[in-house]
């Protein structure tokens, strides 16, 4: 079976191939939807702030490093 021959593409559907990623492209860029600030606002520094009707932890998170590591037979890490 011999394979099909390729059509060459021609000039119209170039140019709406360029038309359509050049719509894209513009689309992205305008003025609305810009972010406005709502002026200085404080950090958060820990769940205790960001939500003060919950009950403090009962043990801190380890740090990284500070416990030790254990090998699981059938798992690997990469």
């Amino acid at each position: 079976m011999r394979p099909r021959a390729r059509r060459p593409l021609t000039v119209p559907a170039l140019l709406a191939g360029a038309v359509a990623v050049l719509a894209g492209l513009l689309s992205g860029c305008g003025t609305a939807g810009d972010l406005r600030s709502a002026g200085p606002t404080p950090t958060a520094t820990g769940p205790v702030r960001l939500w003060p009707d919950l009950p403090p932890v009962t043990a801190p998170p380890y740090d990284y490093g500070e416990i030790d590591t254990v090998a699981i037979p059938g798992v690997q890490a990469s």
